[in-house]
């Protein structure tokens, strides 16, 4: 399938293969690399749903797959790939042709995405073992205290006791 339009004064013809009429209907897209930046370009320019439709059969397994070699689990890639998808949408406009190719600028997002969940996540891994040298709060201060220091302060309490005792 063809489709010619104009963007930025430059004639830009967008040519994807299918399967199938339509994506939506579960057919895969084949889409070169030199294509993808055309699809990007239509999608940022006249919010073309179909040029989207063929980009996200495209990324959103590939952008899930690397989220999971990050290190989220499945689901949470799932969810963060679909995310990615719609910032996509949402900000195809602010792709440019000349400063990287679709792909770098797809997964460039979906890195950053991952970065701000791993910032904003509150899991904190903590091996069990150091559970074991969390000092227990409702022990008292005095227990932490060796012989030696308990009999400092005892000397240092009497000597005062005794000093304010003497007669003048």
């Amino acid at each position: 399938m063809k489709q010619q339009f104009s963007t930025l004064g430059v004639a830009v013809t967008l040519a994807y293969r299918t399967d199938g009429d339509d994506l939506a209907g579960g057919a895969s897209a084949v889409v070169c690399k030199s294509e993808l930046d055309d699809l990007l370009t239509a999608v940022g320019a006249t919010r073309d749903g179909r040029a989207f439709a063929v980009l996200f059969h495209h990324f959103r397994p590939r952008v899930q797959a690397q989220l999971v070699r990050l290190g989220l689990a499945p689901a949470a890639a799932e969810d963060l790939a679909q995310d990615v998808m719609e910032t996509i949408w949402q900000k195809a406009h602010l792709y440019d042709r000349r400063r990287s190719a679709a792909i770098t600028w797809v997964f460039q997002i979906a890195r950053n995405r991952r970065i701000d969940v791993k910032r904003r996540s509150r899991e904190c891994c903590v091996p069990t073992e150091d559970f074991l040298t969390i000092p227990d709060p409702t022990v008292g201060c005095d227990e932490h205290l060796d012989a030696r220091q308990r009999q400092d302060i005892c000397a240092t309490r009497s000597s005062v006791c005794r000093r304010s005792s003497l007669p003048l």
